[in-house]
């Protein structure tokens, strides 16, 4: 047990003069040994504060601090015992101003090689826009932040306050072109995203309408985007009016951007509002214009009068429309539209189907009369057909056959008559042709006579006239033989 415990004796002892920094002088007379001893670790301990072993050294103070304090008399009463003690009075001051000396010198090598660093960065963001750099510059700046905070202890002391008022404007400066770098990035995506497939080419003229339109107002919608985050980025940190970034319209500062932007908006809405309004105008010309051609396509004035109601209709409802129309927002006088009534501007067009419309009206009684004459032609076929069977026919259907004849013939006459005299109100206003009016003549006529000639048929025999003799006057008896 008792082996163990001197073991362990030994161990502390060991540990204990390993800690020590004073060199004993066992060569030197008593006299001298502890000046000696003393004043070896004075030097050794400003070596250490010299060469910034700032531990070792306040290891080394304390022992010298203890070695003055524990000095027996001959160390005191050797001659260089006072310096000594002097110094080491002064030490510990010392020490803290080498420290604080060091410290300084380290910051200020720290912040000078880590300003190097970011402005190593800031050219090469300057010289391209880039997030790369832009990070490298962003880190070295947190570094820089973390420096000075290290630094705000040592912020009276004389030497590094005249550091630190050119270090921080070389770091204010290199904050706000990290700030400024990174406002032109943001501005660089965000107009990108905001534009997005935009371009300035138009959609083909000859592209239906609908899709025109839906194209215009999808680069309608980019533009409106551009200029609500140009907006947005004016508001945002490192912002500056003469930083210009790369954009779908070239490199432009954020008010050229906005400017780009809003005037294509402004000139796109007015060609968006004209192709718009083509579309109304053609929405309103095609159903009425095919109506017209509807009419145009018949061959009969039957089936003429029955398309020309729903021609009539629609240019009626469209004309006050087609005059708003001229009027409206995105309005183009020069546009050119094709119809049945032919190719002209709406102003053209508008006076076209005004005209039609009379035109119209003022064919459907003359295609009433038509329609009249028509049937007129066919009821005298009738009648004739009648007369034909009539004839034909035996003595006891005769008289039957013959007065259905005349009845057609009679019918046939007064309507002829009613139709030269335009006697329905529906055609009063007819315009018949010469031919036509002709026509209703000869069927006239035709039917008076056909009418003479079966009522002459039908007319009972005349009784025959008694045969006249002359009577000779008697002269006398006839002679016998």
């Amino acid at each position: 047990m008792l082996r163990p415990l001197l073991c362990l004796a030994a161990i502390a002892a060991l540990s204990a003069c390993g800690t020590t920094h004073r060199k004993a002088r066992p060569d030197l007379a008593p006299s001298d040994r502890g000046a000696a001893e003393l004043g070896g670790l004075l030097r050794d301990f400003k070596k250490a504060v010299n060469e910034h072993r700032f531990d070792t050294a306040e290891e080394m103070l304390g022992e010298l601090e203890e070695g003055i304090k524990k000095a027996d008399m001959k160390t005191i009463a050797h001659p260089d015992y006072s310096d000594i003690a002097h110094a080491v009075d002064g030490g510990r001051a010392a020490l803290a101003k080498a420290r604080r000396e060091w410290a300084i010198t380290q910051l200020i090598e720290a912040t000078t090689a880590t300003i190097a660093e970011a402005e190593t960065a800031g050219q090469a963001l300057t010289a391209e826009l880039d997030a790369a750099p832009l990070k490298t510059l962003v880190e070295t700046l947190e570094e820089l932040a973390e420096l000075a905070k290290r630094g705000e202890p040592l912020a009276g002391e004389a030497r590094y306050q005249a550091f630190l008022k050119p270090a921080n404007e070389r770091r204010a400066a290199l904050a706000g072109l990290a700030a400024q770098s990174r406002w032109r990035l943001d501005a660089r995506q965000a107009i990108a995203e905001a534009l997005g497939d935009y371009t300035d080419e138009a959609p083909p003229a000859s592209a239906p309408l609908d899709d025109q339109i839906d194209r215009e107002d999808a680069r309608l919608r980019r533009l409106a985007d551009c200029v609500r985050q140009a907006e947005e980025l004016a508001r945002r940190p490192g912002f500056g009016a003469t930083l210009s970034f790369d954009t779908a319209f070239g490199a432009l500062t954020l008010e050229a951007v906005t400017k780009a932007c809003a005037d294509r908006r402004t000139k796109l809405e007015q060609t968006v509002a004209t192709l718009r309004w083509r579309r109304d105008v053609e929405r309103h010309l095609t159903p009425a214009s095919d109506a017209v051609r509807a009419v145009a396509d018949q061959q009969t004035p039957a089936a003429r009068l029955e398309e020309s109601d729903e021609a009539i209709e629609r240019l009626a409802d469209g004309e006050a429309r087609l005059t708003e129309l001229a009027a409206a927002a995105g309005a183009d006088p020069g546009a050119q539209f094709t119809t049945a009534l032919g190719t002209g501007t709406l102003a053209k067009l508008t006076e076209r189907w005004r005209a039609e419309l009379a035109r119209l009206r003022a064919s459907q009684p003359t295609w009433r009369w038509q329609i009249a004459l028509a049937a007129l032609e066919q009821r005298a076929k009738e009648a004739e057909a009648q007369l034909a069977t009539a004839e034909k026919a035996d003595a006891d259907d005769r008289v039957e056959e013959l007065n259905e004849a005349l009845g057609g013939f009679t019918e046939c006459s007064e309507r002829a008559d009613h139709l030269a005299a335009k006697g329905d109100p529906t055609w009063q206003t007819a315009e018949p042709s010469k031919a036509e009016t002709k026509a209703v003549a000869a069927i006239a006529a035709t039917c008076r006579a056909r009418a003479e000639k079966v009522r002459a048929l039908l007319a009972p025999p005349k009784p025959p006239e008694p045969k006249k003799t002359s009577k000779k006057p008697k002269s006398g008896r006839k002679r016998k033989r």
